[in-house]
């Protein structure tokens, strides 16, 4: 069988994105967050999202602040020294305006292992003796029938779609980071459809030269979308730094004074700009190369 190109645009891979859909995010709070189809989701005025995530930065609060999100299955969100918690998570928390799951790391983890092996749920001995299957009435006590342990099983997490930044990709899908994967590859098993933008799609004679390169297989990949600077303002590994100065811009417009910062913030940045080349052009040419220097 012939072999067929999955790239495509950011447009038509966003598209895929309905109301109500489970969406998967990856990256790591402040590296190789795609960034590009989350712009375009706001754009797209997608609503009653669930997001799946592992420690997340500010790309939830944007989401959230754009009415976005319905339910969050995500363990830590913010910016670390900059922002231990995000602002606009913790308003829309503490409001009651978006439901939140009670997880950490390891469930995240556990659920989406079971997504991949098709199984209902994943065995998992890190939260017996805690007051989480409380917190989270989805995770359900069980004795292991094999040697009588106790231990909670945590239900599957089957995102429809998830959305990945890596560095590199053939045409084909064959995707390579630079760095550490986080729970990239997880997510990509575990998700119904998988898309992955991309600093640099690359001859697929290179990965034919260095197959080990390969961090996520093609066959776990249904799209790719070319997006130099796509994880700005976050970190891409291998490429560019976090743009700290543009998170504190946010931070700012986010804490300050005015109840229209965090909209004008999306009216400048997001949804008065056309694509991820109008972003560009508006955050400047010296500032991302700059970003490159290591």
């Amino acid at each position: 069988m012939e072999r067929k190109s999955v790239v495509t645009t950011v447009q038509e891979a966003a598209a895929k994105i309905e109301n109500g859909m489970t969406v998967a995010i990856g990256g790591f709070i402040s590296s190789n967050i795609p960034m590009v189809l989350i712009r375009e989701m706001i754009r797209n005025k997608t609503k009653n999202l669930t997001i799946v995530a592992i420690p997340a930065g500010l790309e939830i609060d944007l989401l959230l602040a754009a009415g976005c999100v319905g339910k969050l299955i995500v363990p830590y969100v913010g910016a670390e020294a900059i922002a231990p918690i995000s602002p606009i998570f913790r308003q829309t928390v503490e409001k009651g305006q978006v439901e939140v799951m009670e997880v950490d790391s390891g469930i995240v983890l556990a659920g989406l292992k079971a997504g991949v092996a098709g199984l209902p749920f994943m065995p998992w001995r890190g939260g017996v003796g805690t007051s989480l299957p409380e917190l989270n009435p989805t995770l359900k006590v069980f004795n292991d029938p094999i040697n009588g342990e106790p231990l909670l099983a945590v239900p599957a997490i089957v995102p429809d779609v998830a959305f990945l930044h890596a560095a590199y990709a053939d045409k084909y899908g064959n995707v390579a980071h630079y760095g550490t994967t986080f729970m990239d590859k997880t997510m990509a098993g575990a998700a119904e459809t998988t898309v992955v933008q991309v600093e640099q799609i690359i001859p697929h004679e290179f990965v034919m030269g260095k197959p080990n390169s390969v961090t996520i297989p093609n066959f776990y990949v249904d799209r790719i979308v070319k997006a130099p600077y796509g994880s700005h303002p976050y970190a891409s590994e291998g490429f560019y730094s976090a743009d700290i100065e543009h998170l504190q811009e946010y931070l700012h417009a986010v804490k300050s004074d005015d109840p229209d910062g965090v909209e004008n913030y999306l009216n400048k940045y997001v949804t008065n700009l056309s694509d991820h080349e109008d972003y560009l052009e508006t955050i400047g040419i010296r500032k991302l190369l700059s970003l490159a220097e290591f």
